[in-house]
């Protein structure tokens, strides 16, 4: 349910998608411009530490956002994944996620 680490592993090359519930990635970009932003008050922040423009700019752009019961298919090298978000009860936007090779 965290995506604290996101920006961090973005500016590291990470290629893959990036599946959340809406809940899930409006929050995650409060949590993480709001990290950056504290840190930033107390200390030189080092370059390879996300900016808010990159934040904003990952969260838009390498985000997909998915709705409960809503399939998104992955497909790569002739292999296929489908991927489901259902609700888990527990918290807002959390999700028990179902992978399917297809």
């Amino acid at each position: 349910e965290s995506c604290g680490a996101l920006p961090r592993l973005c500016k590291l090359g990470l290629q893959c998608p990036v599946l959340l519930t809406e809940p899930v990635a409006r929050l995650g970009e409060l949590n993480c411009v709001s990290l950056v932003e504290s840190v930033a008050k107390q200390r030189d922040v080092p370059d390879t530490f996300a900016t808010v423009d990159d934040i904003v700019e990952i969260f838009n752009k390498r985000v997909t956002t998915l709705k409960y019961q809503q399939p998104y298919l992955v497909e790569a090298e002739g292999l296929a994944l489908r991927v489901t978000a259902h609700n888990s009860g527990r918290t807002l936007g959390s999700a028990a996620w179902v992978l399917e090779v297809l």
